[in-house]
């Protein structure tokens, strides 16, 4: 069992290798430099109607157990304190703040339980790519004056990639690699041409190309997204 265990954590630790080497890193896109903890700023809710409500949003830190963007939304919709309001996943379809895009789904950074979390945007489409955050496990020192705000969260959280579709449940990219043809043509349920050639395993279509894969689907559901229920994808 223990053997069982350690050659299915090589197997997905050496793919999700050749996988990050192949594609870029969103998260290295991410600034957190002007997001302070506790200062308000402008941003919105979508209920779970499909309603837009316009306000302010608290900032908080990008994960973590106790107080995170992923656990909750703290919002006032006239900038008062009177107006607080602190919306769970559940409650809530997303939320933005500033320039950070927030989406409810059922994932819980690869649990067996899925729980729902917030998780922050990188890329909308068809399917669409998000980073989860989880704070590294022990003692970690605290910000250093050399450092960056975004240089801090970056060595005190490790993240991994989710990509969901509308209609489709929400995977990371180890979840992914574990029932390759499986997941993938859940997320491209709509695409049977492009489901077909995962499931041949036609050359090009495979593992370590998966974000071809979703960059060839993506291309796909901007032609069709008239006739795609999914639409934003939220």
């Amino acid at each position: 069992m223990k053997l069982l265990r350690l050659s299915t954590f090589i197997l997905v630790s050496g793919i999700s290798c050749c996988y990050s080497q192949s594609t870029g890193d969103h998260t290295a896109n991410i600034n957190w430099d002007d997001h302070i903890v506790g200062q308000k700023f402008p941003g919105f809710i979508i209920s779970n109607n499909g309603d837009t409500v316009k306000g302010s949003v608290l900032a908080h830190y990008p994960g973590g157990l106790i107080s995170s963007h992923q656990l909750s939304c703290i919002f006032f919709k006239n900038g008062t304190d009177t107006s607080r309001v602190k919306y769970r996943p559940d409650d809530i379809r997303a939320y933005q703040i500033a320039d950070k895009f927030y989406v409810s789904m059922n994932y819980s950074g690869g649990l067996t339980t899925k729980i729902k979390n917030f998780v922050l945007s990188a890329k909308m489409g068809g399917i669409s790519e998000h980073i989860f955050y989880t704070a590294e496990s022990g003692f970690v020192m605290g910000q250093q004056a050399s450092e960056s705000r975004t240089q801090y969260y970056n060595r005190i959280y490790t993240n991994k990639m989710v990509y969901s579709n509308s209609g489709a449940s929400s995977y990371d990219i180890d979840q992914i690699y574990l029932a390759f043809r499986k997941r993938v043509a859940e997320l491209v349920y709509n695409y049977p041409e492009l489901a077909k050639k995962i499931e041949l395993k036609e050359k090009g279509y495979g593992m370590l190309n998966f974000q071809k894969i979703v960059d060839e689907y993506n291309a796909w559901f901007l032609t069709k997204k008239s006739d795609v229920t999914s639409g934003t994808n939220l």
